[in-house]
């Protein structure tokens, strides 16, 4: 029993606002699903699914080289989840995925609104073996320039880490 007529789902909401208030660093009780780290320094933010959802959601449909049809992704943007750690200047990066595979992006790839981070296909989760839970996406319908080869290897499935560089 909570008390002041709080339930258990208000209760884990403000444990969850709280864990966050204090540092997007520090994570409760979900599992990390991303980690963003910066090149020289021992800065290093774990994200979970909740993080995410936190954000403004993009949402759209589009087809891709590796999937039937034209699912609906949504998830936040590259940029916000970025700005949700306080990084702002725009960097080259590497997008590295549970399998190991490793590119590094551009920031001419990148804009306020895409790529975003997806964490849903048709408004559900996906799982590793579907190429999730999350997966860098552009709406590679929407325009001409979304469909080359930086592009589609920017689009890195089971993304597990961020790794922002550092100018030199």
């Amino acid at each position: 029993m909570f008390p002041h007529g709080f339930t258990l789902k208000a209760a884990q909401m403000i444990a969850f606002a709280g864990c966050f208030a204090l540092s997007p660093q520090m994570v409760c009780a979900q599992d990390v699903l991303l980690t963003i780290s910066i090149e020289g320094t021992d800065e290093r933010f774990e994200i979970t699914d909740d993080m995410l959802l936190q954000l403004e959601q993009q949402s759209f449909q589009t087809s891709s080289l590796w999937t039937e049809g034209s699912p609906s992704y949504s998830g936040p943007s590259l940029t916000s989840v970025l700005s949700m750690v306080g990084i702002h200047e725009q960097n080259s990066m590497t997008f590295v995925g549970a399998n190991d595979y490793k590119v590094d992006i551009s920031p001419a790839l990148i804009d306020d609104t895409y790529p975003i981070i997806a964490n849903r296909i048709d408004g559900m989760p996906f799982s590793l073996r579907e190429k999730g839970p999350l997966w860098i996406m552009y709406p590679f319908d929407k325009r001409k320039e979304y469909q080359t080869e930086p592009v589609y290897g920017a689009a890195v499935w089971q993304l597990v880490e961020i790794r922002v560089l550092t100018s030199e």
